[in-house]
């Protein structure tokens, strides 16, 4: 997400009217007796008029004076605070394409997989979520996982073991392997290599297409599901998936079984693969280039071990050149950004998961960026965007559902539950008032949103 950088009281009082008419006339003849009442009374009801609609008149002029009065203090908090949400992909974009040179050891694909297979199964070996608003689908209990179960002895990889993963170091394993392990070791390698849970990783990992919203969540979303909420798999979670796959491989290397490592260490550089192609957010991204790196480095090693030497130079690790020259900052130019970010979703080269990041946070800025957007709601450029967008990249009813949450977030505004500073809790009274009179619940979500944001400036 990138934030640009993220009346005295007037007298409404008037003089009264004068003496009516009818006593300031001089008095008639006895005949006129009977007239004069017919007169003054029909004098005083048109003046009796007269003043009703001059008091509405008043009223409605205050109640105008006040809700512009009160108008301005969402609309001040939400311009000060300058959360345009237009995101610099740059960097992401950059990294996942490191990756796309190791695309070509991926495993072979398996056509037979189904997108609702695979989704299915990669709802019983991740446990990203519940979250409220967000439950996972009812699919039964997930895998066990032996990792977790299994307490290895003091002397069990003692020289490879890290507070990060309760087994052997992947960026160890292999290489130790030419040295021989125990029989506890290896005891405890074949367990994990032949749990039931690997069926599921390699149907995720061998699919050609993943359904992973549809095959996490239930869908389509409550109308109380909030995009900004939307959960994400864990870092954590996904990294002792591929820590242990690894192991796994390692198994088959030291029982003298090289073609079943191999295989083994190239579908966990797909599984990688499937949350950068096949993810919905920018952390799915970077969830799979960190799996596909622990593959890679797995392979690369299994190949030094083998003599490999020709996929070995093609498996060596990104070396990122470090510059002592810091970069000069320019001004953010807020168009520019904007027409960077909707090209993007555009290009079919940028990986899924990073189009659709930026589609969400743009549909923040949509409806949230400035006080026009607030006000007015989304350009029609966006929504043309997003409509665009899910013409060509929902492919199935949950994707479908997920497009319904960014297009209401854009006409709505993100509802956050983010505790606020006094100056936003107060913004935020007001602006709720406002948007229940004027029907834009914009000016309540966003003011809300503004709220939680920190300038730096």
């Amino acid at each position: 997400m990138h934030a640009s950088r993220f009346n005295s009281k007037e007298g409404l009082d008037t003089a009264r009217a004068g003496a009516r008419a009818a006593g300031a006339m001089p008095a008639h003849g006895a005949h006129e007796r009977n007239v004069e009442p017919v007169h003054a009374a029909a004098d005083d009801g048109v003046t009796h008029r007269t003043s009703w609609v001059r008091g509405a008149l008043r009223v409605l002029r205050n109640a105008v004076i006040g809700l512009a009065l009160l108008s301005t203090i969402p609309m001040g908090l939400v311009a000060s605070r300058r959360a345009e949400f237009i995101p610099d992909m740059s960097q992401l974009v950059a990294k996942t394409a490191e990756a796309d040179r190791w695309r070509e050891f991926r495993a072979p694909v398996d056509p037979s997989i189904t997108h609702q297979q695979a989704g299915d199964a990669l709802r019983r070996i991740i446990t990203a979520g519940p979250r409220d608003n967000y439950p996972m689908r009812p699919l039964g209990t997930t895998h066990a996982r032996p990792w977790n179960r299994i307490t290895l002895a003091p002397d069990m990889f003692a020289d490879m073991r890290t507070p990060q993963h309760k087994g052997p170091a992947a960026f160890m394993v292999i290489a130790k392997t030419p040295g021989g392990y125990s029989v506890s070791e290896m005891v405890y390698l074949r367990d994990i290599a032949t749990a039931p849970f690997w069926k599921d990783f390699d149907a995720v990992s061998l699919a050609a297409k993943v359904d992973v919203v549809g095959g996490l969540y239930d869908t389509p979303f409550t109308p109380d599901a909030q995009l900004i909420a939307f959960p994400t798999v864990g870092f954590q979670d996904a990294k002792q998936i591929a820590s242990a796959a690894v192991s796994r491989a390692t198994y088959y290397l030291a029982s003298g079984k090289p073609a079943d490592a191999e295989r083994v260490l190239r579908t966990i550089i797909s599984f990688g693969f499937t949350f950068i192609d096949q993810g919905v957010t920018a952390v799915d991204a970077l969830v799979g280039r960190m799996v596909v790196d622990i593959g890679r480095d797995g392979l690369h090693q299994l190949y030094l071990q083998t003599g490999r030497g020709d996929l070995v130079v093609r498996l060596e690790p990104v070396v990122r050149p470090k510059s002592s020259v810091r970069a000069r900052q320019t001004p953010f130019d807020v168009a520019s950004a904007r027409a960077a970010a909707l090209s993007l979703i555009g290009d079919p080269a940028v990986p899924r998961s990073l189009r659709m990041e930026t589609l969400e946070m743009l549909s923040y800025g949509g409806s949230c960026g400035s006080v026009g957007a607030m006000l007015t709601g989304p350009s029609d450029e966006l929504r043309r965007a997003v409509a665009s967008a899910r013409a060509s990249m929902a492919r199935y009813p949950s994707e479908q559902a997920f497009f319904d949450l960014i297009e209401r977030t854009m006409e709505n505004g993100p509802r956050v539950e983010r505790d606020a500073d006094i100056v936003g809790r107060v913004a935020s009274g007001t602006a709720s008032m406002l948007s229940a009179i004027t029907g834009n619940p914009r000016i309540a979500t966003c003011t809300r949103l503004a709220s939680t944001i920190r300038t730096t400036e």
